[in-house]
């Protein structure tokens, strides 16, 4: 936190802003601690809090319209990129259709102070071609409201933000390294459940050619059309006779999924 303070009392009000737009573009940086920090200065004197959190929902906002532009223009295709980089690249899209799906529009407002939704929000409004106009004040909103709440919070805790940097100047490098650790077993957690998720899918998988084959010999297998709303947006063919049911559906629909039959399921 103190390079963060020392880097903001450098060079103003330029780098958060700039700071702001990277993050939301898609680079991480620390800007948690960055409009924290911000704040502070504000309570301090050193920095204009409204001026803050101006430059701070503009890089929120601009960003937000690229990104959103971007799913206008090349739809599931930016998701897939997105999610590339996300923990949990299986369940990205889907989280975000779900929230999507069951808040409407102010998904987009939601998504800001959800980790891991934020950064596919944007594109998936474009993808759903929600209108321009309504994007547009929604977004501002949205970045309004997240500026202003952490930039407030560093604001109004000042006092103990400094004594929390005083704290952590003078605490040993131990307690580095127990975060560091704690950070590897998270990361090391995620990436076995992915592992194990994906060689047991492999395991019980079929190949197309497999499935024609049952289907010819009418072993008569129920299928199941797993895709998620956009991808149905994309590519409406679907499989003759399967039942489409969204991931989110399924506590409602599961009545409709026989108990006698083989069950075939087929998604992105």
């Amino acid at each position: 936190m103190d390079a963060v303070f020392q880097f903001l009392m450098d060079h103003g009000y330029s780098v958060l802003f700039i700071g702001v737009l990277v993050d939301q573009i898609g680079i991480p940086l620390p800007v948690l601690p960055l409009l924290l920090g911000a704040g502070a200065l504000c309570g301090l004197g050193q920095l204009d809090l409204l001026t803050a959190i101006s430059l701070a929902a503009g890089g929120s906002f601009i960003s937000n319209v690229f990104w959103y532009e971007m799913g206008r223009l090349r739809g599931r295709a930016v998701l897939g990129f997105i999610c590339k980089i996300s923990f949990e690249p299986d369940t990205c899209i889907r989280r975000t259709e779900e929230t999507y799906l069951r808040h409407g529009k102010s998904s987009l407002v939601i998504a800001k102070f959800i980790p891991g939704l934020n950064a596919v929000a944007a594109p998936v409004a474009g993808v759903f071609k929600m209108p321009r106009i309504v994007f547009l004040m929604l977004n501002a909103v949205s970045a309004v409201m997240w500026a202003s709440l952490f930039l407030g919070l560093g604001y109004l805790f000042r006092n103990q933000l400094e004594e929390m940097l005083y704290t952590i100047q003078n605490l040993s490098g131990g307690l580095a390294i127990v975060v560091g650790i704690l950070v590897a077993l998270y990361m090391t957690h995620l990436y076995l459940r992915r592992y194990l998720m994906i060689r047991f899918l492999r395991v019980a998988r079929i190949t197309p050619e497999e499935l024609k084959q049952k289907m010819d010999e009418n072993a008569d297998p129920f299928i199941i059309d797993l895709r998620n709303a956009i991808d149905r947006k994309n590519t409406p063919d679907t499989l003759l006779n399967a039942l489409q049911i969204a991931p989110l559906e399924l506590p409602h629909r599961y009545h409709e999924i026989p108990k006698d039959r083989e069950i075939v399921l087929f998604c992105t």
